[in-house]
């Protein structure tokens, strides 16, 4: 599968471990299975005490030459005109105590975006559907536009109302056919890029033995030996029909607890 992530550009993550060839220092611990809610109605968007992930499928409906050519003749517009609803958006609003930690380990981003949505498209989202969801950028522009004015507009609605004057990470990552943007809470523990050989996850601060985390901002790697994705889960099921039906936690196949 394609490699989409350029550790020395494509995100604003602040520290980088790459493990991949010092196998001498301590796996990663195990963290917390989260409890998760859904909100339907898109007002918790806003809640800071908690993690907050937007889950959206990338499927057909989105990128298609239909829609393409009614973008390009202005019979859809690229303007987001939606009233920031999730089911309306078609997408899944979580709300969880600990990180999501299953990625799909071929793309993931940390970035550090403060009030400025931008940096979230072009160093998670365009990095995201180019390689990875196989959408090239000049294959279907008014489409990959429009999804991006939908992203965007979330985006600005979060950051301007709760990242205002702080330094709070965001993470994108992929899961099958899902784009994953997880908001952390104001209290948040530092997200850890794990690199390891072909792939690439995301650990807490606290699952590195020791809290071997230095103050140096630079993505610089720092050699680690392997470790483990802390959490299995899936999004496997995220394109079936009844995804608006059935409880997030159940397609996820996450115990609630």
């Amino acid at each position: 599968m394609a490699r989409s992530v350029y550790l020395h550009t494509a995100m604003s993550a602040r520290r980088i471990l790459d493990y991949t060839t010092t196998p001498s220092l301590h796996r990663p611990l195990p963290v917390p299975i989260p409890t998760i809610e859904t909100d339907t109605t898109g007002t918790r968007v806003f809640d800071t005490t908690q993690c907050v992930s937007m889950v959206i499928p990338i499927n057909l409906g989105q990128f298609n030459d239909f829609l393409e050519e009614h973008i390009e003749t202005g019979l859809v517009p690229t303007a987001y005109m939606g009233t920031f609803n999730p089911l309306d958006d078609d997408f899944w609003l979580l709300i969880h105590n600990h990180p999501l930690a299953d990625q799909d380990h071929t793309f993931l981003a940390i970035i550090y975006p403060g009030m400025n949505s931008e940096i979230v498209i072009t160093e998670g989202i365009l990095p995201a559907l180019d390689p990875r969801f196989n959408l090239p950028l000049d294959g279907y522009r008014g489409c990959i536009t429009r999804f991006c004015q939908f992203v965007r507009a979330y985006l600005s609605r979060r950051l301007t109302q709760c990242n205002n004057g702080l330094d709070i990470p965001l993470t994108v990552t992929c899961r099958h056919s899902t784009l994953c943007i997880t908001f952390y809470p104001v209290n948040h523990e530092m997200p850890i890029l794990i690199r390891d050989h072909n792939s690439l996850y995301i650990v807490p601060e606290r699952a590195i033995p020791g809290h071997w985390i230095d103050d140096d901002s630079s993505i610089s790697p720092t050699d680690m030996e392997e470790g483990f994705p802390a959490i299995v889960t899936t999004f496997a099921q995220a394109m079936m029909p009844f995804v608006k039906k059935t409880p997030p936690w159940i397609l996820l196949g996450i115990p609630v607890i």
